[in-house]
């Protein structure tokens, strides 16, 4: 279900968008009603809506100025304009804030509105299936990385390297950079087996461990790169310029303890 709110001073407008549309049945929600522009901008500030209906002329703020703010925090709204006004000057200003629609009142039809937001629904729809699909394609990508990284890790510690300038071709494609020295970590995953029960796949569990590591190294601008090893074992190569960094490398490593 998606989030409708509907701001209009003119209360008989609001009264009868909202009994008169089944939103329900257009799987949406009417969120919220307000009769001015800084009532509703507040309440977007808590929780905002994916469709927004609003009247132009109002008290406080404008239709205008609360879609210009509420874009600002979330451009892929979907936004419909119901005004009085057919002057140049407010289509012109609605065009630039890449509104989708703009009713005048006095032809306004409950039918055309309904038109308009089951089109709405149906790109809310395309935008979250083509992000699942980005999601998906980035975990699939991700696994497959971390598989790569596996192989090279257990073929680097079990084998010998016979060819010196092809491992660093294959490391470097991995994200590890030439001639860098890395403090490499061995990570323990205690209680391996419930820990195993609670997440009910392997890969599930490696590749959330994946992602929060590799958000702690993010956020700490540390050039590191994570792989798994073997079921409860994973290794952390930290890049090292200075042994001074040892420090920095022991406070990275208690962040992602205390997160686990």
């Amino acid at each position: 279900m998606y989030n409708v709110m509907l701001v209009d001073d003119d209360y008989p407008v609001l009264e009868f968008l909202s009994e008169m549309i089944d939103w329900d049945g257009l799987g949406l929600t009417l969120q919220s009603t307000h009769v001015n522009g800084m009532s509703a901008l507040n309440e977007a500030e808590e929780s905002m809506p994916d469709i927004l209906i609003t009247d132009i002329g109002m008290p406080k703020l404008n239709g205008i100025e609360l879609t210009k703010k509420l874009k600002e925090k979330y451009p892929s709204l979907l936004v419909t304009i119901l005004s009085c006004h057919n002057e140049f000057e407010f289509a012109q200003q609605a065009l630039k804030l890449n509104v989708q629609e703009y009713i005048l009142k006095d032809v306004l039809d409950v039918n055309e509105i309904i038109h308009i937001l089951r089109q709405f629904v149906n790109t809310l729809n395309n935008e979250k299936k083509n992000k699942m699909n980005q999601l998906q394609m980035a975990q699939t990508i991700e696994q497959n990385k971390g598989l790569m990284l596996e192989g090279f890790i257990n073929k680097t510690i079990h084998h010998p390297i016979h060819n010196p300038n092809v491992w660093q071709d294959e490391a470097y494609l991995l994200g590890f950079q030439p001639n860098q020295r890395y403090m490499v970590i061995l990570c323990m995953i205690n209680q391996y087996q419930s820990v195993l029960h609670y997440f009910q796949s392997t890969d599930l569990l490696n590749y959330f461990i994946q992602n929060v590591i590799a958000e702690v190294v993010e956020k700490d601008g540390v050039n590191a790169v994570h792989g798994q090893f073997e079921k409860e074992k994973s290794f952390l190569f930290v890049s090292m310029v200075e042994d001074e960094e040892f420090l920095k490398i022991k406070s990275l490593m208690k962040k992602i303890q205390i997160i686990f």
